[in-house]
């Protein structure tokens, strides 16, 4: 304890007497360390004024800094300041990666953002960046139970997540799954013919895709009775 204290206390007068010298740290990797510092001491504040500092000293945060700001953040129940270092990376076109997505899709979900999760999880889709098997469970798990999103909303989105979740074949709860393609997927449209053979022919971990219709003249073609024989 009393090493880290030495290390963190120097750290903090180092940047201090730095900022403004011709020894002014050029380095984006040492102004993570700083960024960290000040997390573990839990002032979030300091740790995002380092930002600051890095701009005017026309040091451009990267990915490592703008990661560990989030979480930060989120380790400090500052989600909505957490939102917003995402949009300055974002707007700074810093690419985020898969510890950055894992960091602040989780954040938004368990922060009751679920909404801004699923933008943001839309992005990482888009960008075929896969995230934490966990994070898709936990985001049909919030589907569920949140009832800050509207229907057309979670109808949209859980319609992108559930595809995606096909096409990579990742493994989540089956009960989630399930409740989530029952209740926002299937009563709005049908999914495209490749993934109704894709759930029809192969269950999906235990899951046939047809099951999901609680009215059978709603289900897709095929012989229900007898797969469902076969499955016992």
């Amino acid at each position: 304890r009393c090493f880290f204290f030495f290390k963190q206390k120097t750290a903090y007068e180092m940047q201090r007497g730095l900022v403004g010298s011709e020894m002014c740290i050029r380095d984006s990797y040492t102004y993570s360390i700083l960024v960290k510092l000040y997390a573990k001491n839990k002032q979030v504040e300091k740790a995002i004024l380092v930002l600051s500092d890095m701009k005017k000293n026309g040091v451009q945060p990267g990915v490592i800094v703008y990661t560990c700001l989030l979480q930060a953040c989120i380790k400090n129940k500052m989600i909505d300041k957490a939102i917003e270092v995402y949009q300055d990376m974002k707007q700074s076109k810093v690419q985020p990666d898969i510890v950055t997505y894992n960091t602040i899709v989780n954040g938004c979900v368990f922060s009751g953002k679920l909404l801004w999760a699923c933008n943001i999880l839309a992005q990482a889709i888009s960008e075929n960046v896969r995230l934490a098997d966990d994070i898709y469970n936990n985001v049909l798990r919030n589907f569920l139970i949140n009832h800050k999103m509207t229907y057309a909303q979670k109808h949209e989105h859980a319609t992108n997540v559930c595809n995606y979740i096909s096409l990579h074949k990742i493994p989540v709860s089956n009960e989630y799954l399930s409740q989530v393609l029952a209740t926002f997927v299937f009563e709005q449209q049908q999914m495209q013919p490749q993934y109704q053979n894709y759930y029809y022919q192969q269950p999906y971990y235990g899951y046939p895709y047809y099951a999901a219709y609680t009215n059978p003249a709603q289900r897709p073609p095929g012989n229900y009775q007898q797969h469902q024989q076969t499955q016992k």
